[in-house]
């Protein structure tokens, strides 16, 4: 051997090569099946909210629709009341209903303690709902009562009026 060569000089050595980051994608299956359960979520959620909120707006337009009945006749209240219920009953079922029937009707969908508490007063206007002199002053107070209290109807009171 020369003196002057070196063992590095006879081993030709290449650069050290770098191997290329990780790629982000393709994304792991793992991944894959987050990305898929989190979007059903997403699906389901907003499928929800809106049968949620479809269900609920005859109520919210009654509820709005009231306060400029604030000066009106117990008939208009009526016929406000009679509007919500066909949104959610059937039809023919409320249609046919009037008189004692009707305030049975809407007595049997309020919670027992609000039932309670309105029995006096519709008793009360089933006696005078045709006189000149009654009064019904209270009879919007109960009619925003029972639409908060009573729409949208339980699945059993559903079953019961079909």
């Amino acid at each position: 051997m020369a003196r002057g060569v070196t063992l590095m000089d006879k081993v030709s050595l290449h650069d050290i090569v770098v191997p290329q980051a990780a790629s982000w994608w393709p994304l792991a299956p793992a991944v894959w099946v987050v990305v898929t359960l989190v979007l059903v979520v997403l699906l389901v959620a907003g499928v929800l909210l809106w049968r949620y909120q479809q269900r609920r707006k005859a109520k919210k337009a009654a509820l709005k629709r009231l306060p400029a009945l604030a000066n009106a006749d117990h008939h208009q209240l009526t016929l406000l009341l009679k509007q919500a219920c066909i949104a959610y009953y059937p039809r023919t079922r409320i249609a046919a209903l009037s008189g004692p029937q009707w305030f049975q009707f809407l007595l049997e969908q309020l919670p027992q303690k609000q039932r309670q508490q309105w029995q006096p007063s519709v008793q009360q206007w089933q006696q005078q709902w045709f006189s000149q002199t009654a009064s019904f002053e209270n009879y919007q107070h109960f009619a925003k009562v029972w639409i908060q209290q009573a729409l949208p109807p339980t699945k059993q009171q559903e079953a019961k009026h079909d």
